[in-house]
């Protein structure tokens, strides 16, 4: 994050896109509680990123459920 003025949500947005976009988590290690905008925009990138990846892997796994399944009925089709 540059010396820019805080967005509320901005953090969030940046953390979801850098995660969605495969690039690896920019946060830095070790920031306290939020008492600046620079900690409130890291707590939100992590939060962006981290809820980001839960959806990557949902989607990833019912993708390979929705696999398993189809070639289920198709074996049991042909069989």
């Amino acid at each position: 994050m540059s010396d820019v003025i805080y967005s509320p949500g901005q953090g969030y947005k940046d953390g979801w896109n850098d995660r969605q976009a495969g690039k690896p988590n920019a946060s830095p290690m070790g920031w306290g509680s939020a008492t600046s905008d620079k900690t409130v925009y890291w707590e939100e990138y992590r939060i962006g990123y981290a809820e980001a990846s839960r959806k990557i892997l949902e989607d990833a796994k019912r993708s390979i459920e929705e696999m398993k399944k189809d070639i289920s009925q198709y074996l049991t089709e042909e069989g």
